[in-house]
């Protein structure tokens, strides 16, 4: 599994930002080929930190989607906004798969 969040930190101190860290140190736990790519923010669990711009849209990022042949989960910060549903739509076009 492939996971890739921009809601990942070393300050656990939100309610959203604690389920998302739990659920993927969890994932992370139950399946050793999980690979955790973090962006906006540093945190221990990711095994790649990336630097993106607010639409994701980066050479690097999808190249390592699409070679990625297991699922591929987005966990955004938690926000319901336009930008969250935007990003969505670019990574499932650019990479080819469903998210």
């Amino acid at each position: 599994m492939l996971i890739l969040s921009n809601a990942l930190t070393n300050v656990v101190d939100e309610g959203c930002v604690k389920v998302a860290y739990n659920l993927v140190k969890r994932l992370k736990n139950v399946d050793d080929g999980t690979v955790v790519i973090a962006f906006d923010r540093q945190s221990d669990l990711a095994d790649e930190y990336m630097s993106v711009n607010k639409l994701l849209l980066s050479r690097r990022l999808f190249s390592r989607i699409r070679k990625h042949r297991g699922a591929v989960v987005y966990i955004p910060f938690p926000a319901k906004s336009f930008s969250t549903a935007v990003r969505i739509f670019i990574l499932s076009l650019f990479a080819g798969k469903n998210f």
